[in-house]
């Protein structure tokens, strides 16, 4: 059995699918490594992204750029002002970015075949809703929760265990689809079946804990429920 069947079969026997927002629908991971480089280049030392990578997808509870920039620099900055910054570069990084073909079949695929969709995001629900109403993507999902709705993020459960009552489904009715290693390990938690998506930064993680790996937008094309 192929990737693209294998992935039918989970999207068809799931009710509802949570996904993930960046990295997942749109890249901003990308430009938030990127927003991240060149913060940190504006202050002549690099990023390491072996610590980076294991902070996305989640909070900085396993590292924290901002205090590492003050830790390795002569950055006078706060903690706060680090991260303003770096929002400023990501923003205009992300202002331009787009659904890819096959993410947005995808979506248009479930929304026809009636499952209920929903996305659980370590981000806010600002920082999410202002893309998704950008991308004219709202009337497909049912709810953003985003980490200002829990108590914890991303690998904690949290977040897929108050999207899944959102949508009034179990576990073992749900379908989450993720990019990152800390959002499959919160799905696991859950004990929710999670698809892995990688994007160019995840890539480097290790997915392969994921129910099935899809290793890219492309593959979504052929997807049809």
């Amino acid at each position: 059995m192929n990737n693209q069947t294998s992935a039918k079969k989970l999207f068809e026997n799931a009710k509802g699918i949570i996904f993930d927002f960046d990295g997942t629908i749109i890249d901003t991971e990308s430009a938030g490594l990127a927003s991240w480089r060149q913060t940190y280049r504006d202050f002549g030392v690099e990023l390491p992204f072996d610590r980076y990578i294991t902070c996305v997808g989640s909070g900085f509870g396993s590292f924290h750029p901002a205090k590492h920039l003050l830790e390795t620099s002569k950055c006078t900055l706060s903690v706060d002002e680090i991260i303003e910054l770096k929002n400023k570069y990501k923003s205009k990084m992300c202002e331009n970015l787009q659904v890819s073909n096959g993410m947005m079949n995808l979506i248009q695929n479930l929304h026809q075949n009636n499952k209920k969709i929903i996305i659980a995001s370590s981000s806010t629900v600002g920082w999410v809703s202002s893309h998704v109403k950008r991308l004219n993507l709202s009337e497909y999902f049912s709810k953003i929760i985003g980490k200002d709705l829990v108590s914890k993020v991303k690998p904690d459960p949290e977040l897929f265990q108050v999207a899944k009552k959102s949508l009034g489904l179990s576990s073992s009715e749900c379908l989450v689809l993720e990019d990152s290693k800390n959002g499959i390990l919160a799905s696991i938690a859950a004990n929710i079946p999670v698809i892995a998506l990688p994007n160019p930064v995840t890539q480097h993680s290790d997915l392969s804990m994921a129910t099935l790996m899809i290793k890219d937008h492309e593959e979504l094309t052929s997807i049809k429920l």
